[in-house]
């Protein structure tokens, strides 16, 4: 072991910087453009190469727990994954395969097939960098406006199309997955990091939104519940209301603006307050059900627009450093 001492030196505004050793760095294969992990042990810091692909992909032990493999593979898929090896460990191979397979409908690009050892491998066939947000923003919207619109007829006492919603369910999964996998891949320094972390978090309570009116979907009457036809109406505006909130709140998740998110928070705000006076008023308990799961929407979307707030001020600072 060697010791030497070396000067900080500044770089820009606000860096700083110190060289590596250029002997250390050929031996560890490290150049101009390599990545590498910075550890911080508390009082010091430990330089760590990246590993160079071997063209083998990581084998990933699959714990005997319900659903651990679509678990395991949307962790991978998010943090972009492009090949993994998956060994089933107390649960046959084919029951891993299926659950593996019912994902793949809703994580653009996953391909999954059973090696001749018993093994599963995962590939995931798609370029983040060509994928187009704004259209799948513009997706996520139009599934969660089918979803309000199948609440709508249900209040008319249509019957509830379960093959509709989960069409629905498996387009916007798709386009949500896919969209935080891109954020995540945008990564680059710290500010750029907490800007990618609060669009995919701003997203991801998007998502957990458009759940629970999945969720109230699946738990009224299939044939539609019963309340009186003004209640219904009453609801069905309301439904309008939070229609309009959800196609704002993807317009500012493709492009961020403090002024609409402003307006976000207030359109918000007062839809809230007019589905608490319905509450207050409702005469049928399936009314107050859903109108309760309504004002949980819209909590989780003012949720979101307080994150992407906090990523519309780091941007900003992104800006001011440049």
């Amino acid at each position: 072991m060697s010791v030497e001492i070396r000067r900080v030196q500044r770089l820009g505004a606000s860096s700083i910087v110190v060289t590596i050793p250029k002997e250390w760095a050929r031996r560890m294969g490290i150049d101009v453009g390599s990545k590498v992990y910075l550890v911080d042990e508390g009082d010091s810091i430990r330089i760590l190469p990246l590993e160079k692909d071997s063209g083998v992909p990581p084998e990933i032990p699959l714990p005997p727990i319900p659903g651990a493999a679509g678990s395991v593979v949307v962790c991978l898929y998010l943090s972009g994954l492009v090949e993994a090896r998956l060994r089933p460990r107390g649960i046959p191979a084919r029951e891993a395969l299926m659950e593996l397979k019912r994902w793949a409908l809703t994580l653009l690009g996953l391909q999954v097939a059973e090696a001749e050892d018993g093994s599963l491998i995962v590939k995931v066939a798609l370029d983040s960098d060509k994928l187009d947000v704004g259209h799948m923003l513009r997706g996520i919207a139009a599934d969660a406006r089918g979803i309000l619109s199948i609440l709508g007829r249900l209040l008319d006492g249509e019957p509830l199309d379960r093959e509709e919603l989960e069409v629905l369910e498996k387009d916007f999964q798709r386009n949500q997955h896919a969209i935080i996998r891109y954020l995540m891949s945008r990564q680059g320094g710290a500010p750029n990091l907490a800007s990618s972390y609060y669009a995919a978090l701003a997203t991801g309570y998007l998502g957990f939104a458009v759940d629970i009116l999945d969720d109230l979907l699946k738990m009224l009457p299939p044939e539609g519940p019963r309340m009186d036809s003004s209640e219904a109406a009453a609801i069905k505006s309301l439904l309008k209301g939070l229609e309009d909130v959800i196609d704002l709140q993807a317009r500012i998740l493709a492009n961020p603006s403090f002024t609409r998110s402003g307006e976000l928070l207030l359109a918000i705000r007062d839809l809230r307050q007019r589905i608490r006076e319905s509450l207050s008023e409702a005469r049928s308990p399936w009314a107050a059900v859903v109108l309760a799961k309504l004002h949980d929407v819209l909590r989780i979307l003012n949720l979101a627009t307080y994150v992407t707030l906090c990523r519309v001020f780091t941007e900003q600072v992104i800006r001011g450093k440049r």
